[in-house]
């Protein structure tokens, strides 16, 4: 069974969101798996997602996506087309 169908049998077959869906968001496998084992609690830090590993990297990391945000929003605020800026992602 490929992965996106074994996610879609597991989201009809629970009535919470399974966790594992942060690999599919492009959450880092270790942070998802800290996530599954702790339940949520004893993580390093909270941003997009919950930490438990590579914190440095993972808060530069949240630092560009912040930047980038910011950079999206004014350009829509400015006039920019959303079919342009994700066009030029």
């Amino acid at each position: 069974m490929d992965q996106l169908r074994y996610l879609q049998l597991r989201m009809r077959l629970q009535k919470s969101f399974p966790h594992e869906i942060g690999l599919f968001l492009g959450y880092p496998p270790d942070d998802v798996a800290g996530f599954i084992t702790y339940n949520g609690k004893q993580f390093c830090y909270s941003g997009y997602w919950k930490v438990y590993a590579n914190e440095q990297e993972t808060r530069a990391l949240f630092d560009l996506y912040a930047d980038c945000t910011e950079k999206f929003c004014t350009r829509l605020k400015d006039g920019a087309y959303l079919s342009d800026l994700v066009q030029a992602l």
